[in-house]
């Protein structure tokens, strides 16, 4: 027959009375033991936001029984980050594939487990990945100018027309309606988020008269 053999800082009982500790009496056994090896988390984690490159680090701060050595594992998205065993998680550098939910399970060595809060690691990329670059081209007057310009990221956006911010213009879209001859020049987007900004490529405008359709 196995038997349980109590842990330092921890008491065995003989919860079916025959005279020994069993696993018979291990649904009882572990009841026994939330007094004296039940784990405290005294401080969570925060979830933390850092740019492609940055370091990242994740902490817990634990108690257990006295004398009992306490065990870490950190989980992302469910499943062991391999060599995470202590109370702090450190990532040198972030990348792409950290981004994720983390939690670290704490183990007591009389058996107890604690589970720590799941918080977000979020990595940002900068907005470099361009999807859409704007593009010029010669318009007649009155004409209504569609000007896109898209990057990866979640960036914000601002326009400039000839160097200068167009105020209110910081969506991905740039309609110029109803256009005239002072609409003319080179347009470009800024891409921005928390980690950095990129510049897309300029689109010339030009803005002339046409002839009226059906005119000899």
């Amino acid at each position: 027959m196995y038997s349980i053999v109590p842990r330092s800082g921890c008491e065995a009982f003989d919860f079916d009375v025959g005279d020994d500790v069993d696993l018979r009496d291990f649904g009882g056994f572990r009841h026994a033991y939330v007094g004296d090896c039940a784990i405290e988390i005294t401080q969570q984690p925060f979830g933390i936001t850092v740019c492609e490159g940055q370091a990242a680090q994740l902490s817990v701060s634990a108690v257990g029984p006295p004398g009992e050595t306490l065990s870490y594992q950190w989980r992302q998205d469910g499943l062991d980050v391999v060599g995470a065993t202590e109370d702090t998680l450190n990532i040198p550098a972030g990348i792409q594939s950290d981004n994720g939910s983390y939690r670290c399970i704490i183990t007591a060595t009389c058996a107890e487990i604690e589970f720590s809060a799941a918080v977000d690691l979020v990595v940002n990329a900068p907005p470099t990945e361009f999807l859409s670059h704007p593009i010029g081209g010669t318009q007649c007057i009155g004409s209504t100018i569609f000007l896109i310009a898209s990057a990866g990221s979640n960036p914000t956006y601002q326009w400039f027309k000839d160097g200068e911010p167009i105020e209110g213009a910081t969506s991905p879209f740039l309609v110029i309606s109803n256009a005239v001859t002072e609409d003319s020049g080179a347009y470009h987007a800024e891409a921005t988020n928390t980690c950095n900004s990129a510049t897309f490529n300029d689109a010339v405008v030009e803005i002339i008269a046409c002839p009226a359709l059906g005119k000899q």
